[in-house]
């Protein structure tokens, strides 16, 4: 799945990579403006978007050469997106952190909500726990607690020396990458 700044012609892409010395184009969709992050799961393809009308956008991808609109929702850019389960999607629009439900496309509704103090890089989660690397200056690095899908609350946070752009999780290790010096922090909890 291949996501690209605007431009003439379509910005989401389905690619077969089986064989790497020949990709296939399967199939696109056009969303007239930047995909920032995209989490595919159960033939759903959710899109974090700079679109004005839909900062979240869930595409049906079960037939790439078909790809059809499920639903839309958020009017603000939206840097990241963590699919835990739909009925819990994770979202960074703005300079926010929401829980969503998605399991209807055509109706999402916001959960809950926290500020984060800057722009949401990125996202990720392990069960009551969400990993977030933002741009806030003094919490690059913040642990929200989302055992309540109604009422997120800030766990933990680092402040690095830069911005945190992107954050994974394995094993009981979260890795974050910082922009300039320090370009990976490795951060465990402690026994």
């Amino acid at each position: 799945y291949l996501g690209l700044n605007k431009v003439t012609g379509p910005e989401f892409h389905v690619i077969d990579v089986s064989d790497p010395l020949s990709p296939t184009h399967l199939g696109s969709y056009e969303i007239e403006d930047n995909i920032n992050d995209i989490y595919v799961r159960d033939n759903k393809a959710y899109l974090a978007t700079d679109l004005g009308g839909a900062g979240l956008i869930v595409l049906d991808v079960s037939t790439p050469s078909s790809i059809t609109l499920l639903g839309q929702s958020y009017s603000v850019d939206t840097k990241s997106v963590y699919v835990e389960t739909p009925a819990a999607l994770l979202l960074g629009p703005a300079q926010e952190f929401y829980i969503v439900n998605a399991s209807n496309p055509a109706a999402i509704t916001t959960l809950g909500t926290l500020s984060i103090g800057d722009v949401v890089n990125d996202i990720t989660a392990r069960g009551t726990l969400a990993f977030i690397a933002s741009s806030n200056s003094n919490r690059e690095f913040q642990v929200v607690n989302i055992a309540s899908s109604t009422s997120p609350t800030l766990w933990s946070y680092f402040n690095f020396s830069q911005v945190a752009t992107g954050i994974d999780y394995e094993d009981n290790l979260v890795y974050v990458a910082v922009r300039s010096n320090d370009a990976l922090r490795i951060i465990t909890s402690s026994p």
